[in-house]
């Protein structure tokens, strides 16, 4: 079984420049080359996944996927949230994988996150728990109503230490909204 993986910019001689056989689950296979099924042929299940065309299997779409990058989906894309959710809470399988928290399990959650007594203008968050395999930071936006909401890293970002740590940032503005963020090293 493949589970959360991009097949995208390969090319085969024959057939199946993207996938052939087996099982992908949260997925997307686009953007390949093969004489013969370009992204995938074959004995093959797909779900929640983004191919073209549309193959079998449960809550697939053909949109393209929006990628910003070759291991990125932009804001919007209409691959964003529509994976998997094995255990029914607020983030995709996919979002939990990022988080390093455990899909199957809807007590498993991003970790705390605490406001600390920082000097006026600085803003301290202590993350909880975190995870030695991810990266995490701080992002902020000065318009809520403005949509999509523009969310902008403030560096520095840390690498999770398996313990407690602070992320640090100045308030340089008279109005400016914060979010904690996780991403894959």
């Amino acid at each position: 079984m493949i589970h959360r993986s991009i097949y995208e910019y390969n090319t085969a001689s024959a057939h199946s420049g993207g996938a052939s056989c087996g099982s992908n689950v949260n997925s997307i296979v686009f953007f390949n080359h093969a004489s013969i099924g370009a992204n995938w042929s074959g004995t093959i299940k797909f779900q929640n996944s983004c191919a073209t065309p549309l193959p079998p299997g449960s809550s697939n779409i053909t949109a393209d996927p929006g990628l910003a990058s070759l291991t990125h989906l932009s804001v919007g894309a209409p691959c964003v949230g529509a994976g998997s959710n094995a255990d029914a809470d607020w983030m995709t399988d996919l979002q939990e994988y990022w988080a390093d928290t455990i899909p199957t399990n809807g007590l498993s959650f991003f970790p705390n996150i605490a406001l600390t007594n920082a000097p006026p203008g600085v803003m301290s968050f202590v993350v909880t728990d975190s995870s030695t395999g991810r990266v995490y930071g701080v992002y902020a936006n000065t318009n809520l109503l403005q949509a999509p909401h523009t969310w902008t890293l403030i560096p520095p970002e840390k690498t999770g230490t398996a313990a407690s740590f602070t992320l640090t940032a100045t308030n340089n503005l008279p109005a400016q909204n914060y979010r904690t963020g996780v991403r894959l090293p």
